[in-house]
This record gives C-alpha cells, structure tokens and sequence, in this order.
C-alpha cells in the first residue's frame, strides 16, 4: 500500500527560534546564513526530540510510489514541503510570522494536499503526525483525505516526549504503529504508562571527557534521552551536593550569554573535589571551594536516544531534579 506521512511543523516563532537564526555559535545557525540548512533539521533543531521522533519514523515507514517523496513537513506559509529542502534564516523569520490557525497556513496547506492527492491517488494512506486534538490544519485535510487521513492510535494521552520516544523506539525495532483513522477519532484520553527504559547498552557507559584529573568526591551528569532527561550521581550523592550543585547550574544559566545557552549538546556534568562545608561560600569553580569542573557537550556520535537539545534546556531539567521539581 502506497504510505505517505505528513509532519507536523515545529514552532518557528518565539525565543528559541529567534536564538537560532542569531546565534554565532551554533552551527545550524550557520548553515542558515550561509548555504542554507534542510527544513528537517531546523525543525528537530527547535523541537528535540518530538520533531526528531517524528521524522525518523516517517523516514523508516514511508512506501511512496518509484520517484515520489514519501514524507512531507508542513511549513508555515510554505505549504508541504519535503525535510531535505534547504531554507534560509530568512525564511525560517517569515515562518515563524504565520500562525497556523490563519488562512496563510491553511490555504498553502490545503493546495499542496490537493496536488499530492492528485499526484499520488485515491488509494494512498496518508499518515498524520501531528496533533489532531484541535482544529487546526486538521479540517482541511480532512476535506481533500477523508478517511484515508489516519495517525498513530497510541498518540492519544502522551505529551510530546513521549509521543517521541515511542516513534523513535518503533523506527529502530522496525515495528510500525497501528494507526486510526482521524475522522471519528478519540482526540483524549487517559495517560498511558511511561514507555520503559531502554536496557543499557555500550553507549550508556560513555563518560564524557574531563578536564580535572584529581580523584573527584563526585561527579554530576544530565543527559538527554529518548523519553526525558536522566541524571546520574558517581561515587556520592548527598543533600548538601545536590543543593551546591543546583545553585552553581543556576548561577551559569543567569551568567551565560545567549549564544552559549543556545548551544546543542546532549549532556552537562559538575565535579566535586571534596565534600561542601558550612563554611563554603558561594557555589563558583575555584581551588578553594568544592566545585572543581563545570563542562557540556556531545558523545562522539549522537545515537537516536540522545537528542541534542539547547544548553538552558539542560540545566533547567537538571536544577529541576535537584530540588526535587521533577523526576529523572
């Protein structure tokens, strides 16, 4: 059966877009001034790991006709537009000025679904992924698909992470989701259970690469994942480590520029050299007090289940563990 799949667009406005397009930094940003970037990577750039669920699904599960693209991203403004497309940082601005509830986003929107159902036929299955619990561009597709528009059945209760580690966990084991049609369709319910943790495999164990070559009394690393962020204490894990700790990635986050914040990376890590004292003031790197190391990056590849997400993404999740705002 010919499968097509339509991407839902990250958001292209607001303060994460507009760090991208103006950052020194970033080497998406560069890409965008200069030769131009593929549209699907500035919108897994913007969304993490929902966009970068989405599209590596597609990708796997895609059965288009010889010569046809299988896969197509809704660009605001721009109508359906394959992921390799290249844009620039212009035109990623004037994306992010079209709201898709407004007819400069259906009316592109619904001629580019006419032509593909033109292009491709009555008998194409059309898989939305994308949220189908408002109105959106949801009406005018399904006046062109009609009960050929279908999406995931186990959308249904999950946020966007977790409707992206699902995607992401079903490209790799090659097990293709039941779908739904969208007419008709349950928009709620319930919350399903968090997807499992993966089991650990040799990527697990990589530790990312330090500058203190002292014995540390401990080390604190966040990491992105598939389903969330994880965070991990080495040799020792106490109250008064955790407090230092959550003041000093608060402290960054206030001192950092926005370029630096704006930085991909999928983990950040603190060093301990000894024990914090009720004496210790401050909670900044130096000899005399307890923080030997503060540093952020990538592992030497960057597998599927650790997406690259902004730097102020990171630390906010990690001062949210740490005060116990949220889980790991």
């Amino acid at each position: 059966m010919t499968t097509l799949f339509l991407i839902s667009p990250a958001r292209c406005s607001g303060e994460r877009a507009g760090l991208l397009v103006s950052s020194r930094r970033s080497v998406m940003a560069r890409q965008l001034r200069a030769q131009g970037a593929e549209l699907g990577d500035v919108f897994a750039w913007l969304s993490a790991l929902y966009f970068r669920g989405k599209l590596t699904y597609a990708r796997a599960f895609a059965a288009p006709p010889p010569g046809l693209p299988g896969v197509l991203v809704m660009a605001p403004g721009a109508g359906l537009r394959a992921p390799e497309t290249r844009i620039s940082a212009d035109e990623l601005r004037a994306m992010g000025a079209v709201r898709i509830e407004s007819a400069d986003f259906v009316q592109p929107l619904r001629r580019d679904a006419a032509l593909l159902d033109r292009t491709h036929g009555a008998s194409a299955r059309v898989v939305l992924l994308g949220s189908i619990a408002t109105g959106k561009y949801i009406d005018a597709l399904l006046e062109i698909f009609g009960p050929r528009l279908v999406f995931p059945g186990a959308f249904v209760g999950r946020g966007d992470m977790s409707r992206g580690g699902l995607l992401l966990r079903a490209a790799r084991s090659g097990d293709e989701l039941d779908y739904v049609p969208v007419a008709g369709a349950t928009l709620r319910g319930p919350r399903p259970p968090r997807l499992p943790r993966l089991p650990r495999c040799k990527d697990d164990v990589w530790t990312p690469p330090r500058a203190y070559s002292g014995e540390p009394y401990a080390v604190f690393t966040v990491q992105s994942g598939a389903i969330g962020f994880t965070t991990t204490w080495r040799r020792v894990d106490t109250p008064a480590a955790r407090g230092l700790v959550a003041d000093l990635l608060e402290t960054r986050s206030r001192s950092l520029g926005t370029g630096e914040l704006s930085s991909e990376a999928n983990y950040a890590y603190v060093v301990l050299r000894r024990a914090p004292q009720s004496n210790d003031q401050g909670s900044e790197i130096g000899t005399n007090t307890p923080i030997a190391e503060f540093g952020y990056g990538g592992p030497p590849t960057s597998p599927e289940e650790w997406p690259l997400v902004e730097l102020r993404v990171l630390l906010e999740a990690a001062v949210g563990v740490l005060r116990g705002q949220r889980s790991s």
